[in-house]
Protein backbone atom coordinates (compact mmCIF):
# COMPACT_ATOMS: atom_id res chain seq x y z
CA UNK A 1 0.00 0.00 0.00
CA UNK A 2 2.85 2.36 0.80
CA UNK A 3 4.34 1.91 -2.66
CA UNK A 4 0.98 2.60 -4.30
CA UNK A 5 0.52 5.79 -2.27
CA UNK A 6 4.04 6.76 -3.39
CA UNK A 7 2.92 6.63 -7.03
CA UNK A 8 3.87 3.08 -8.02
CA UNK A 9 1.63 0.53 -9.68
CA UNK A 10 2.13 -2.72 -7.76
CA UNK A 11 1.47 -6.35 -8.61
CA UNK A 12 1.96 -8.90 -5.86
CA UNK A 13 3.04 -12.53 -6.04
CA UNK A 14 3.31 -14.42 -2.77
CA UNK A 15 5.79 -17.06 -3.91
CA UNK A 16 8.27 -17.85 -6.68
CA UNK A 17 5.82 -20.00 -8.64
CA UNK A 18 3.21 -17.24 -8.72
CA UNK A 19 5.83 -14.66 -9.69
CA UNK A 20 7.04 -16.78 -12.60
CA UNK A 21 3.45 -17.25 -13.79
CA UNK A 22 2.65 -13.54 -13.45
CA UNK A 23 5.83 -12.16 -15.06
CA UNK A 24 4.95 -12.92 -18.71
CA UNK A 25 1.50 -11.41 -18.28
CA UNK A 26 2.54 -7.93 -17.16
CA UNK A 27 5.08 -5.28 -18.05
CA UNK A 28 7.02 -4.13 -15.03
CA UNK A 29 9.97 -1.81 -14.52
CA UNK A 30 11.39 -3.19 -11.28
CA UNK A 31 11.11 -6.45 -9.39
CA UNK A 32 11.23 -5.97 -5.61
CA UNK A 33 11.85 -9.46 -4.32
CA UNK A 34 12.03 -10.90 -0.82
CA UNK A 35 14.86 -13.39 -0.52
CA UNK A 36 12.97 -15.78 1.74
CA UNK A 37 10.00 -17.12 -0.24
CA UNK A 38 7.71 -19.96 0.81
CA UNK A 39 8.82 -22.10 -2.13
CA UNK A 40 12.44 -21.03 -2.62
CA UNK A 41 14.69 -18.01 -2.56
CA UNK A 42 14.62 -14.69 -4.32
CA UNK A 43 18.02 -15.57 -5.77
CA UNK A 44 16.56 -18.66 -7.42
CA UNK A 45 13.53 -16.70 -8.61
CA UNK A 46 15.70 -14.07 -10.30
CA UNK A 47 17.84 -16.76 -11.94
CA UNK A 48 14.71 -18.44 -13.34
CA UNK A 49 13.13 -15.16 -14.39
CA UNK A 50 16.25 -14.05 -16.26
CA UNK A 51 15.83 -17.02 -18.63
CA UNK A 52 12.82 -15.30 -20.17
CA UNK A 53 13.40 -11.70 -19.05
CA UNK A 54 17.17 -11.12 -19.14
CA UNK A 55 16.63 -7.36 -18.91
CA UNK A 56 14.77 -7.43 -15.58
CA UNK A 57 15.84 -4.81 -13.06
CA UNK A 58 15.61 -6.37 -9.63
CA UNK A 59 16.04 -5.31 -6.02
CA UNK A 60 16.57 -7.81 -3.23
CA UNK A 61 14.49 -7.11 -0.13
CA UNK A 62 15.64 -8.84 3.02
CA UNK A 63 15.91 -8.65 6.78
CA UNK A 64 19.48 -9.89 6.44
CA UNK A 65 22.13 -7.25 5.86
CA UNK A 66 25.27 -9.31 6.42
CA UNK A 67 28.02 -9.46 3.81
CA UNK A 68 27.10 -13.01 2.72
CA UNK A 69 23.53 -12.06 1.77
CA UNK A 70 24.49 -8.77 0.12
CA UNK A 71 27.27 -10.44 -1.89
CA UNK A 72 25.03 -13.29 -2.96
CA UNK A 73 22.32 -10.83 -4.02
CA UNK A 74 24.77 -8.93 -6.20
CA UNK A 75 26.10 -12.19 -7.68
CA UNK A 76 22.53 -13.25 -8.54
CA UNK A 77 22.04 -10.02 -10.46
CA UNK A 78 20.14 -7.81 -8.04
CA UNK A 79 20.99 -4.15 -8.53
CA UNK A 80 20.68 -3.41 -4.81
CA UNK A 81 20.10 -5.27 -1.58
CA UNK A 82 17.51 -3.29 0.40
CA UNK A 83 17.26 -4.07 4.09
CA UNK A 84 13.78 -4.36 5.57
CA UNK A 85 13.25 -1.62 8.11
CA UNK A 86 15.21 0.96 6.11
CA UNK A 87 13.44 4.33 5.88
CA UNK A 88 10.50 4.16 3.47
CA UNK A 89 11.78 7.16 1.52
CA UNK A 90 15.03 5.27 0.90
CA UNK A 91 13.07 2.38 -0.62
CA UNK A 92 11.20 4.77 -2.93
CA UNK A 93 14.43 6.41 -4.12
CA UNK A 94 16.07 3.01 -4.64
CA UNK A 95 13.15 1.77 -6.73
CA UNK A 96 13.14 4.94 -8.86
CA UNK A 97 16.90 4.67 -9.39
CA UNK A 98 16.59 1.00 -10.34
CA UNK A 99 13.91 1.78 -12.92
CA UNK A 100 16.38 3.90 -14.88
CA UNK A 101 19.64 2.14 -14.04
CA UNK A 102 21.65 0.71 -16.92
CA UNK A 103 21.76 -3.04 -16.92
CA UNK A 104 25.20 -4.51 -16.63
CA UNK A 105 25.87 -7.92 -18.16
CA UNK A 106 25.96 -10.66 -15.58
CA UNK A 107 29.34 -12.20 -15.01
CA UNK A 108 29.35 -15.85 -15.84
CA UNK A 109 31.31 -18.09 -13.51
CA UNK A 110 34.65 -19.10 -14.88
CA UNK A 111 35.01 -22.69 -15.89
CA UNK A 112 38.11 -24.62 -15.23
CA UNK A 113 39.86 -25.87 -18.27
CA UNK A 114 39.30 -29.50 -19.14
CA UNK A 115 42.95 -29.82 -20.07
CA UNK A 116 45.41 -32.02 -18.26
CA UNK A 117 45.43 -31.60 -14.51
CA UNK A 118 48.45 -29.86 -13.14
CA UNK A 119 50.68 -31.73 -10.82
CA UNK A 120 52.09 -29.83 -7.92
CA UNK A 121 54.13 -32.67 -6.56
CA UNK A 122 57.80 -31.90 -6.24
CA UNK A 123 60.59 -33.86 -4.78
CA UNK A 124 63.01 -32.46 -2.31
CA UNK A 125 66.15 -34.00 -1.17
CA UNK A 126 66.80 -34.01 2.49
CA UNK A 127 70.00 -32.33 3.64
CA UNK A 128 71.52 -35.77 4.30
CA UNK A 129 70.90 -37.07 0.79
CA UNK A 130 73.62 -36.58 -1.76
CA UNK A 131 73.05 -35.91 -5.23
Amino acid sequence: MFLETSGFSVEVACDAKSALELAPQIEFDVLLCDLNLPDGTGWDLLTALRKTRPDVRALAFSAFDDLHHVTRSRAAGFLEHVVKGAPAEELVVTIRNAATAPLLPLKKPRRRSASKPRSRATSRKSPRQKG
